[in-house]
């Protein structure tokens, strides 16, 4: 007989899948990244679209990383009405289609935005150990492409997931409304599958970024310590002209938030990783009283990894001067745009 807590027709351990903490996460906690992360991606994506960060491939790989982030907020929002709300999405949709689409999306986004970070972890390498040679090899048509390139295989390695081999299994519960459909891709999808996704959208990319960043290091404390036996000839009026000052400084600037959004990545994703090795053994093995507090850590650590799509926008204001003075001017000509809309007023008196 259903209790008072739960629906009428809902069997009995539908409720016991249901922690009230992962509600709670699902509900207030994404309420806050919606709030932050739509701004501050919004922002980003305007502050990047500026002349002077659109110029340079770095800017453009900035655009699509922002769009990516955006795209997985949009894709969260089921999350928040189906886990958080105690929306009945089942009763409204084609659940089995909503799966499919929700999965392939946040998948796609996840892989989508740790790539491009590589690429541009590239971008700043080649421009730092290659210096004549970038302005020919890092250009926006060449950023472009490696984005493209990286959708292609996004698409194809992920396209399985718009199949029938995916579907519904506890629509409204949290990490298991949607899966698997078939019992032989069970064991593919939660042990093979979730490590092969482990390596591709978190081990390999934080290994490739921190070889770039490693040598990156390595090579800027070798021209600071030839900078330093330059400074005599650069008293004498040798100094480089005012236009390669400027790019120079630009490219510091791209370093800087280059290496902030690589550590909030690091900060947010490894350990989502780490336990994702461990957590679908743990879905096929344990018993359904046990679930819930499985449900919680599992929910806290997806609200971690969440955090990675939200915050970027934020710690690039606080360690870039170049793109606070782009967002200024950027929000100034916002505010101006809208202080010269033709009202009645004006009208009259123009005339």
């Amino acid at each position: 007989m259903a209790t008072a807590a739960q629906p009428r027709d809902e069997p009995a351990y539908i409720s016991l899948l249901k922690p009230s903490l992962v509600g709670q996460l699902y509900s207030w906690g994404y309420l806050c990244l919606f709030v932050l992360g739509f701004t501050g991606n919004i922002f980003s994506l305007l502050t990047f679209t500026r002349p002077t960060l659109r110029s340079v491939s770095t800017g453009i790989l900035f655009i699509t990383l922002a769009s990516s982030d955006t795209i997985f907020l949009l894709v969260s929002i089921i999350d928040f009405l189906d886990f958080g709300l105690g929306i009945p999405l089942v009763s409204y949709v084609n659940y089995t289609i909503l799966c499919r689409v929700r999965l392939f999306t946040v998948s796609m986004t996840q892989i989508c935005s740790a790539w491009v970070l590589v690429v541009i972890s590239l971008d700043r390498w080649i421009r730092t150990r290659f210096p004549y040679k970038s302005s020919v090899i890092c250009t926006q048509k060449k950023a472009l492409l490696a984005v493209a390139i990286i959708l292609i295989l996004d698409i194809g390695i992920h396209a399985v997931m718009l199949t029938p081999l995916v579907g519904t299994i506890f629509p409204g519960v949290a990490l298991l409304a949607c899966g698997p459909a078939t019992w032989d891709y069970l064991y593919f999808y939660y042990i093979t599958w979730t490590v092969i996704q482990v390596f591709i959208n978190c081990l390999v990319p934080v290994i490739v970024m921190l070889l770039f960043l490693i040598d990156m290091f390595t090579r800027i404390r070798a021209q600071k310590r030839n900078a330093g036996q330059q400074i005599e000839v650069q008293s004498r009026g040798r100094m480089s002209n005012p236009a390669v000052r400027r790019n120079n400084r630009l490219q510091t600037q791209l370093f800087a938030l280059m290496l902030s959004s690589i550590t909030v990545f690091l900060a947010t994703n490894l350990p989502v990783a780490i336990y994702r090795i461990v957590f679908p053994r743990q879905v096929l093995t344990i018993p359904i009283t046990e679930y819930p507090s499985v449900a919680k850590l599992s929910a806290i650590f997806q609200f971690i990894w969440s955090v990675n799509y939200t915050i970027n926008f934020y710690i690039h204001c606080l360690t870039s001067t170049l793109f606070r003075r782009e967002f200024r001017k950027c929000f100034n000509s916002l505010c101006k745009s809208r202080d010269t809309q033709v009202t009645p007023a004006t009208f009259i008196t123009a005339r």
